[in-house]
C-alpha cells in the first residue's frame, strides 16, 4: 500500500464521478494570537492498493504531532479492501477537523501509517503573521 498524495487543505470532497477536489492547500497557518483555534482543516490522502492486498484487513493510524513530538491528535481505524475490487486502485481519504487548538508557534505534521508502517508525513507550520515594514501596506489575509 502506498500513499502517493497527502496534503492539508481548507476543504476537500469527492464527486460522485470519483473526482477528488482539494481547495486551499497550505503549508503555513497564520496565527495572530496564541492559543489559536483553526476553524477547520482537512488532511487529504490517497491510499493506493495492489492486487495482493484485496480481501485484506488493514489498520490505519493518523497522528498529529508538534515539533517536540507532542501528540495533538491520534486517530485509529481498520478497513478492508474488498476481495472483488479491481486488481489495483485508489481510495481517497479525507479527515475533516474543526476547532483544532494550537498552543504554540512551530512545525506540525500528520503522520500516516498502515499496519504500523509509516507511509506519509504531511508537514505545516503555525506562524505569527509578519508585521509590514513602515510604509508598506499590510498583507492580505
Amino acid at each position: 500500500m502506498e500513499i502517493p498524495l497527502a496534503v492539508v487543505a481548507d476543504y476537500s470532497n469527492v464527486r460522485k464521478e470519483g473526482k477528488l477536489n482539494i481547495m486551499g492547500i497550505f503549508a503555513k497557518v497564520n496565527a495572530p494570537t496564541l492559543p489559536f483555534i483553526l476553524s477547520k482543516m482537512h488532511c487529504v490522502f490517497n491510499l493506493r492498493y495492489g492486487p495482493t492486498e484485496r480481501g485484506m484487513k488493514k489498520k490505519l493510524s493518523i497522528s498529529l504531532v508538534d515539533d517536540d513530538g507532542g501528540s495533538l491528535l491520534q486517530l485509529n481505524t481498520e478497513f478492508e479492501i474488498p476481495a472483488d475490487s479491481p486488481p489495483s486502485g485508489d481510495s481517497y481519504q479525507m479527515v475533516g477537523l474543526a476547532g483544532l487548538q494550537f498552543a504554540k508557534y512551530g512545525d506540525y505534521a500528520f503522520h500516516i501509517s498502515v499496519n504500523d508502517e509509516p507511509k506519509a508525513r504531511v508537514a505545516f507550520s503555525v506562524v505569527e503573521p509578519e508585521s509590514p515594514s513602515p510604509g508598506e501596506p499590510a498583507a492580505p489575509r
